[in-house]
């Protein structure tokens, strides 16, 4: 193989898993294998740049759509199955319980989140993290829960918006339900007089 095959090679390569990629989403960003496209901000954040993001560049990540309040003004967002972010500016505590380490989450201002170190036996130890979030990731099954802090206000409607998006896809389910039933019981009466009017002919 030649130089120009090499580095034709090269350029095919495309990577199987792109989630595989350090931080392919940016800052609060978060990647799944399984949508189209890949990545998606986190909830309760929205693209830093939408018109970049919107042509698939996602390097300018994510950015809250309401700020932290801090002071007796924040709660935490759990999201699960995920992988947890890059851990470079974290910070962690073994013997801790999840209580405690949420406790000392809110404390600290630049805490923006925190999971257990242990999932074994419901989850111990305590894992903190410090600025910017970044290489997370969202599987199908498997993965951690991560405890997002989000500001009270944001946490509420989101909280509102989950809610209504349950009584949507519940509406949705009992619609599709009753329309079968619906088509089953049209379908099954007509055979049914199908068959008594040749039956009547018979005769």
């Amino acid at each position: 193989m030649d130089g120009s095959d090499t580095q034709l090679g090269a350029f095919l390569y495309i990577p199987a898993d792109r989630c595989e990629n350090y931080a392919v989403c940016g800052a609060y960003g978060t990647c799944n294998i399984d949508k189209s496209p890949v990545c998606s901000c986190l909830e309760g954040f929205l693209p830093k740049s939408p018109k970049y993001w919107d042509s698939i560049d996602w390097s300018d990540g994510c950015v809250r759509r309401t700020p932290l309040e801090c002071n007796d003004g924040d709660g935490f967002l759990k999201l699960t199955r995920m992988k947890l972010p890059d851990t470079s500016s974290s910070w962690f505590n073994k013997s801790m319980t999840l209580k405690e380490c949420q406790g000392l989450c809110l404390k600290n201002c630049s805490c923006t989140a925190y999971a257990a170190l242990d999932v074994r036996g419901g989850g111990s130890g305590c894992l903190l993290w410090f600025g910017i979030l970044v290489d997370i990731r969202e599987f199908a099954e498997g993965g951690q829960d991560l405890y997002i802090r989000t500001a009270t206000t944001e946490l509420d409607y989101l909280k509102k918006k989950r809610h209504s998006s349950k009584k949507k896809l519940v509406a949705i389910i009992v619609g599709s339900t009753l329309l079968v039933v619906g088509i089953t019981i049209v379908a099954l009466s007509h055979t049914y007089g199908r068959r008594n009017s040749k039956t009547k002919v018979d005769l």
